[in-house]
């Protein structure tokens, strides 16, 4: 093999091996770029500042044919007996137009969630297909199957998607249904 084609074989692996390590040590380095670009806003006492980028609204579970409403009195995950109240088409609607999925940078959970309201659908065969679960302690909702990704946003200004209600039409309609809201919050 002449020099030269060893010469651009050893330059071209150089630059293949660079940008791998380059790649792999992004995620090292990728936060202090973000922050030279886009610095974490905070308030007059140093505190982060939670900047909501975006809201779009959520159409959970599309092809259940039943949603329950069960309640649970002690915070813990009641069992799938499918108790509970079975909410009407109307009603349905109306619990989903309470449902936001925000997308925020540098947001935070709830380190409390312990959901007393739980809103099951089922298919047409009687399986649970999915599940939100409500704190109204805590202001946090989560729903399994998860309903769209967890991040978004690119490389260098990522955000967190996380599902949001409405709290205070989600409690009248609660409270239109005959159910107790405020479950375990002290």
């Amino acid at each position: 093999m002449s020099t030269m084609k060893m010469r651009r074989l050893l330059v071209t692996g150089g630059l293949v091996v660079l940008a791998l390590l380059g790649w792999v040590s992004f995620g090292i380095w990728q936060p202090l770029v973000e922050e030279a670009i886009w610095p974490m806003p905070v308030d007059e006492n140093g505190i982060a500042i939670y900047e909501r980028v975006g809201e779009a609204p959520v159409r959970p579970y599309p092809t259940a044919t039943t949603v329950r409403l069960v309640l649970s009195e002690d915070g813990g995950r009641p069992p799938d007996d499918r108790e509970g109240r079975e909410l009407s088409d109307q009603d349905r609607r109306a619990f989903g137009a309470t449902l936001i999925r925000a997308s925020e940078r540098y947001s935070s959970g709830a380190a409390c969630f312990v959901p007393h309201h739980f809103f099951r659908y089922y298919d047409a065969e009687g399986a649970l297909i999915g599940e939100i679960a409500v704190c109204f302690c805590c202001h946090g909702a989560s729903a399994w199957p998860a309903l769209f990704p967890a991040t978004g946003g690119n490389v260098l200004h990522p955000y967190d998607n996380r599902l949001d209600f409405d709290e205070e039409n989600l409690a009248a309609l609660i409270e239109l249904w005959g159910l107790p809201v405020d479950l375990g919050c002290r």
